[in-house]
């Protein structure tokens, strides 16, 4: 491969910075091959620079110090002063060298970097001045804070892990056990009758009950929303009747239990052969924060025509707790 001199470089430089401002044909022309030294290093870089259309692409060979050669591709564009060119130098090793450059037209040299930040005067010679051989790409086990953002990536971790030794969860982070907490939380009761319904207040199942789901344990803020049945059934004879109502109730860390939701309403119509029934819906929903939470229906009997015997024939519901 000829190199060739200084002179010849020269319109083939102002040629290359000027073809981008008026391209010319898209066929493949051969502008030149010539050589650069990556001062302080002694290897050689000897490309031949082909206009392809509008770009510019660079082959060649890195002479790697007179130990063999590697091969050398990459692109030139015209930048700000000169012509820059990045390019890839493929190693024996297998792994690739990254050079970036501009050169300058007044005198046809630049600075070299490559992708380890390694540096130098990329001098444009005929053959080497000398110096040991450009450093081959690190092979660094870890990401290491040089090769990151340092006011983002500082302090003395290594990256061999998905986390950084040094690295700690603020408070921005659930830990395990908050996001066990966050799951959605569900019980339920049910309670098979007849049973009667007088004026007194009657339970018709509670979420404590053997048998039932237990009671809800929240650890964070949660909604809670219970939604069930009541069937109500009546004993006596054909004509007689009785106004039945049932609502929720519900009791927070072991307290008195209270109105949750509206109380809901239906008549309970006597039949000799006890097959008039009536089914009562229930729902009810409320913000709560953390605690032990128990849920319960309960149904009164708000009136009664003689001889009237009203029953909870079935009942059951299901409280779900979703956190907040």
């Amino acid at each position: 491969m000829t190199t060739r001199q200084i002179p010849a470089l020269v319109p083939t430089l102002i040629l290359l910075a000027s073809s981008l401002v008026a391209p010319r044909a898209a066929a493949a022309q051969v502008m030149g091959t010539y050589s650069w030294q990556t001062q302080p290093y002694c290897n050689v870089v000897t490309l031949t620079i082909v206009q392809q259309g509008p770009s510019f692409q660079l082959t060649g060979v890195d002479n790697l110090c007179g130990a063999g050669s590697a091969p050398v591709t990459g692109t030139a564009t015209v930048a700000a002063g000169g012509v820059s060119m990045g390019m890839a130098v493929a190693l024996p090793s297998g792994r690739a060298a990254h050079l970036s450059t501009t050169v300058n037209l007044a005198n046809f040299a630049g600075t070299w970097t490559d992708s380890d930040g390694n540096t130098g005067p990329f001098a444009f010679v005929t053959a080497s001045t000398g110096g040991s051989p450009r450093p081959a790409p690190t092979t660094a086990a870890v990401i290491t804070s040089a090769q990151l953002a340092p006011s983002v990536f500082g302090g003395s971790g290594s990256a061999t892990t998905v986390a950084r030794g040094d690295h700690t969860h603020d408070d921005r982070y659930y830990t395990e056990s908050e996001i066990n907490a966050r799951a959605t939380l569900s019980s339920f009761a049910q309670k098979p009758g007849p049973f009667s319904v007088t004026n007194a207040l009657t339970e018709a199942g509670r979420l404590s009950d053997a048998g039932s789901g237990g009671v809800i344990v929240a650890a964070v803020p949660v909604r809670l929303t219970l939604s069930g049945a009541v069937t109500i059934g009546n004993q006596a004879g054909t004509g007689v009747f009785s106004m039945i109502d049932c609502w929720f109730q519900l009791s927070a860390n072991g307290g008195s239990f209270a109105t949750a939701g509206q109380v809901q309403s239906t008549e309970s119509i006597g039949n000799s052969n006890h097959d008039q029934r009536s089914a009562i819906p229930l729902s009810a929903t409320m913000d709560l924060p953390p605690g032990s939470y128990n849920a319960r229906i309960v149904c009164q009997a708000t009136f009664g025509s003689v001889g009237s015997s009203p029953v909870v024939r079935a009942a059951a519901f299901s409280a779900v707790a979703v956190s907040r």
